[in-house]
């Protein structure tokens, strides 16, 4: 599981799944954007956010999502980052990240729901630490049913090891 999670966000799509981060991204608009090319929103600070009205970056990358995508959108981000944006308030002194303690209740950040993935970049010059959309309808996970399991009574006698296999595969299909 560590191992997919890890591929689904920086896989190379060669003989592995195609990542999270592994297409094209560029700071270019809907209108403009070729397809298959992923917008970014840059903080305007190298590797931080700013110092003055920092949730205001996140308030712009949410803005940018079209209103049918961000119904069923989410925040995804490594623990760093996301204690890192547990700090910043809004304009009447509120903090805009919701922990939330209750069973099957997730964590929002501005009323999204929050995935923490630890293979997701530190904060750092020229790294994609935030990531906001719709998952579920731009990222297509392709799962072969069933795990192969190949016994070797051989090579560490005298036990007996055990390889599993399992074929997946994952691609960026709506950006």
């Amino acid at each position: 599981g560590r191992q997919e999670g890890a591929l689904f966000i920086n896989g190379t799509g060669t003989n592995l799944p195609t990542g999270l981060l592994t297409p094209t991204i560029a700071a270019t608009a809907d209108a403009s954007r070729a397809f298959g090319t992923v917008e970014f929103v840059g903080t305007g600070v190298s590797g931080a956010f700013p110092a003055a009205n920092p949730s205001d970056i996140l308030l712009t990358l949410a803005s940018k999502v079209k209103a049918r995508y961000r119904s069923n959108a989410r925040w995804v981000m490594n623990k760093a980052v996301l204690f890192t944006i547990a700090a910043f308030k809004d304009s009447g002194g509120r903090y805009i990240f919701n922990p939330i303690s209750a069973p099957d209740v997730p964590s929002t950040l501005l009323n999204y729901p929050v995935t923490e993935a630890e293979d997701m970049p530190a904060l750092g010059a020229s790294t994609y630490s935030v990531l906001f959309g719709d998952f579920k309808r731009a990222y297509t996970i392709v799962d072969r049913i069933g795990t192969r399991i190949i016994r070797d009574p051989f090579s560490n006698k005298p036990y007996i090891g055990f390889y599993t296999v399992k074929r997946v595969g994952g691609k960026v299909i709506n950006s």
